[in-house]
């Protein structure tokens, strides 16, 4: 039967003691490769073991306030809020980019220039204030068109907005001609949405639901434009040798809302 062999305590102490003075008298580079091989060895089932126990640890959601809640909601819904106003914008410049190209398909109507505008208030029966000024290049007398028909001329201007006078004013006064350039006359507004042509003569053939055209004016206006049809031609009682003459304008002024002001020249 073989004997138990036993270590007593003072042995094993002599034993790591010693051990412990050959670590501190080993050159610093031999235990530095010792660590790393160390390292190199035992590096992936620590890993995998690290792994593991994150991945059983449960996630632990934020603790987030009441308050701060609410605040995430507010800021969410500011956002899509900006988002839709944003998607607004864009369809509105897009309904303005395709009306210009309609107008630019005219070779005609490339001799003249547009700044977009919005009509933001009624200024009386026969004034309206449009969103672009003299910064824009807006200027009186320059024509106002919408729905590709002239429907007033700008009366004053200030720095971000102008006065706009309808053809309908009492003050309003245009060169125009009906059907046909020989026949001449003067389109003025009576008010209250009504507008007569005058001077022109009776010899001249006029009838009902002919175009009614704004005549080119220099600096201005380079071609004619539509500016409504004839509702109405009477022989005039206190003038015989003239027409007496009503217009419907061809756009109604009672729903303007986007226009377009010409400005001379090219763009």
């Amino acid at each position: 039967m073989g004997h138990k062999i036993t270590t007593s305590k003072r042995t094993l102490f002599l034993g790591c003691f010693l051990g412990a003075i050959i670590v501190l008298l080993v050159p610093h580079s031999l235990t530095r490769k010792c660590q790393y091989g160390f390292r190199r060895v035992f590096c992936v089932p620590l890993g995998l073991s690290r792994s593991l126990t994150l991945t059983a640890r449960p996630a632990r959601s934020p603790k987030v306030s009441h308050q701060e809640h609410r605040e995430l909601e507010r800021t969410v819904e500011k956002l899509n809020s900006h988002v839709a106003n944003l998607m607004a914008v864009i369809a509105r410049h897009e309904e303005t980019i395709d009306r210009l190209t309609q107008l630019r398909i005219k070779p005609e109507w490339q001799k003249l220039s547009f700044v977009p505008a919005s009509v933001f208030t009624a200024l009386g029966d026969n004034h309206v204030a449009i969103n672009r000024g003299a910064s824009d290049h807006v200027q009186s007398k320059q024509f106002i068109l919408a729905c590709n028909a002239i429907v007033g001329k700008v009366l004053e201007t200030d720095k971000h907005q102008a006065t706009v006078e309808l053809i309908t004013d009492e003050g309003a006064f245009l060169p125009v001609y009906i059907e046909s350039p020989e026949i001449k006359g003067i389109l003025r507004g009576l008010g209250q949405g009504r507008c007569v042509i005058e001077n022109i003569p009776y010899s001249r053939p006029v009838q009902t639901e002919q175009s009614v055209y704004v005549n080119n004016q220099p600096g201005l206006l380079s071609i004619p434009i539509v500016v409504g049809q004839v509702s109405k031609c009477d022989r005039d009682e206190e003038r015989p040798h003239l027409w007496r003459i009503e217009m419907a304008p061809a756009v109604s002024l009672e729903e303007l809302d986007q226009v377009d002001v010409i400005l001379p020249g090219r763009p």
